[in-house]
């Protein structure tokens, strides 16, 4: 983990990892990104989708709060909020 980073963008990213290790255990992300010419966007985006919903809280939006703001309250990168899917 990168101590230089924000506590926040820290959760994030261990959300993120969590999401690989759950979601894609015999994927490894890094080698692919290095080694061959697989894509590995669609592999990122459902890390980042499973970080998104482990940290946004339903209630926030139900409570009226956007995506964008109730991902700033959880610490997660505003840009990545369009990933949360909206309770009904």
């Amino acid at each position: 983990m990168n101590s230089n980073l924000s506590e926040e963008l820290q959760r994030f990213v261990i959300a993120h990892e969590l999401g690989h290790r759950i979601m894609h255990p015999n994927v490894n992300v890094p080698f692919l990104r290095s080694n061959t010419l697989h894509s590995i966007e669609r592999i990122e985006r459902e890390a980042n989708q499973f970080a998104v919903e482990l940290l946004v809280e339903d209630q926030l939006l139900l409570d009226g709060l956007t995506i964008y703001e109730a991902a700033a309250v959880c610490g997660v990168p505003v840009e990545l909020a369009y990933l949360k899917k909206i309770p009904r």
